[in-house]
Formats: structure tokens, C-alpha cells, sequence
């Protein structure tokens, strides 16, 4: 959970992925519509943007939190607690406990350890880059509340994912340490590039295989970081099929292509699809 500022800047985001100037025109689409209905029943406010906005910033983050927990019956939260947005104050993951009758559990996005590590480092030794990011995933999936990984890879390079073996590190050493020396140069430490996406991801699928437990992916639709062709989950069959023991999930129903998400779900058995009502709006459009 991020913290409102109080004035609900950018609420139009809960129904669109769009941002700067392309944001305002949100409020044209039939997910907005149906938002407006949705949330005025719940306010118990006029059927208008405004009206609700207005009922937000008078009744405070915490009541309007609280009411839209208990309408939605929401049991347990499974959260991507490594999630960050620039001048958002984000709650702890167990702040939420108090809202469901479960405990909240951690997924863990595993972008955000790689570059905790990258960080951390001052040479360009891929082989301990590897061996740190293995071990803080092993040690990540065996902590108490730890449920699953998640990757935006999606955002990043795409769902195109090379499979690769350890054998190969060496030639992924030329992009470590240009990652590297950008990162300590800029203080921008975002990994985009697909030589380490792609081999930290196939780390991160062996290591969900060996350890039980399931690793997320975002798929389909996104903000205009994603080049929406590389979205397509069709393009992960390679890596589905190379790692059999890893349960994966294709997260918001792919859209718009949430038919090849259902062919893979129906021939892999490894492969979960995620569905959720606002998906299901996307469908309709």
C-alpha cells in the first residue's frame, strides 16, 4: 500500500496504465465508467469523478482503506513488497494485517534484489553477481511469509526470454560491468539490459523449481515502458517448457492477449493464469 498525498493527484491510474499528459484522457474509457459506479455505490456519493475524489480527501487514507477492505472481503494479501514510487511513502507489508482476517504474505520482485546487489558491488565479477543473487533468492524463499518471486521482465527487455545455463556467464560479462559503471556513474540502477534480464530470470525460474514455490510474471498491457509485442506470454513457451517443476503465473489475464495465456495454461501444466474483475473490463473494451 503507498500512502495517498491527500489530494488523490493521479487517481485516474487505478484504471489506466497511461501517465503524463496521456493520463487525463482516462477518464474516457469504459473501465473509468465502470469505476465511477462501482466506487460512488461504495462511497455512497453521486455517480461522478469529483464527487468521488471529494469523498476520498474528506474521509482520510485510513477510513476509505478500511471500507474498501471490508466490501470486497479480501481474506489475504500476497504482496510485491519491493515496490516503490517516487515521493509515495510505502507501508510495511505486515501494516496490513489488520485489514484481513490472514496474514499478508511476501512475493519478491526479483529485479529489485539484483540491483541491491549490483549496488552493493565494485567490481564487475559476474560470477559473484551470480553467486550473491543465488543466494539471497534461496534465502528470500525460505523466509517465514515469502510465497512467491515476481518478475517485470515484461517492462524491461520482454517476454522473449533466452533460455540460458551458468555455463554462459562469461559472455554476459561485457554487459555486467557497462551496467555497473552506468549505475555507479548515474545512480540509475533500473537492469534493462536482456543479457542480465534474461539470466537472472532463468535463475530465478530454476530456483522456484527446486525450492516449490510459484514465480509471477507480468504480462500484457502495461505504462508505454513496454513495448506491447514483447507482452505477448506466446513468446515464453521456450522457457516454460525448460523449467517443467516451476509453477509460473501470467499475471492480469495477459490482455490483450489473453487467448495464447489460455493455450498455454490448457497445455502446460506448470502454467497458471491470473484473473481478476478489472481484467475482465479490459476485456470488453
Amino acid at each position: 500500500m503507498i500512502e495517498s498525498n491527500g489530494d488523490d493527484e493521479g487517481l485516474e491510474a487505478i484504471v489506466s496504465e497511461a501517465s503524463g499528459n496521456a493520463l487525463q484522457h482516462a477518464t474516457m474509457g469504459l473501465a473509468h465508467h465502470q469505476a465511477v459506479l462501482q466506487l460512488s455505490k461504495l462511497y455512497q456519493c453521486e455517480p461522478t469523478w469529483d464527487a468521488i475524489k471529494a469523498y476520498r480527501i474528506a474521509n482520510g487514507f485510513n477510513k476509505i482503506t478500511e471500507r474498501c477492505f471490508e466490501a470486497s472481503g479480501i481474506e489475504c494479501i500476497l504482496m510485491d513488497d519491493l515496490f516503490s514510487s517516487p515521493g509515495k511513502i510505502a507501508y510495511p507489508y505486515q501494516w496490513h494485517d489488520s485489514l484481513t482476517i490472514s496474514k499478508t504474505k511476501r512475493i519478491v520482485r526479483i529485479e529489485s534484489l539484483a540491483e541491491e546487489i549490483a549496488k552493493s558491488m565494485t567490481v564487475g565479477d559476474i560470477r559473484q553477481f551470480t553467486q550473491s543473487f543465488l543466494r539471497v533468492l534461496v534465502d528470500s524463499a525460505k523466509r517465514p511469509g515469502v510465497v512467491g518471486f515476481k518478475s517485470v521482465i515484461c517492462y524491461r527487455t520482454g517476454l522473449d526470454i533466452s533460455v540460458t545455463t551458468r555455463e554462459r556467464l562469461d559472455s554476459r560479462t561485457e554487459s555486467f560491468v557497462a551496467y555497473l559503471e552506468n549505475g555507479n556513474k548515474t545512480g540509475k540502477w533500473r537492469l534493462s539490459s536482456k543479457p542480465l534480464n534474461d539470466m537472472i530470470t532463468n535463475l530465478a525460474l530454476h530456483v522456484a523449481g527446486e525450492v516449490g514455490i510459484p514465480i509471477q510474471f507480468h504480462t500484457g498491457l502495461g505504462d508505454s515502458d513496454i513495448r506491447l509485442v514483447k507482452a505477448n506470454p506466446a513468446y515464453m513457451q521456450n522457457v516454460i517448457e525448460a523449467y517443467p517443476k516451476t509453477k509460473v503465473v501470467l499475471l492480469h489475464s495477459a490482455y490483450p492477449y489473453t487467448r495464447e495465456a489460455g493455450y498455454l495454461t490448457t497445455v502446460y501444466d506448470n502454467v497458471y493464469l491470473d484473473c481478476k474483475p478489472l481484467d475482465l473490463t479490459w476485456l470488453m473494451i
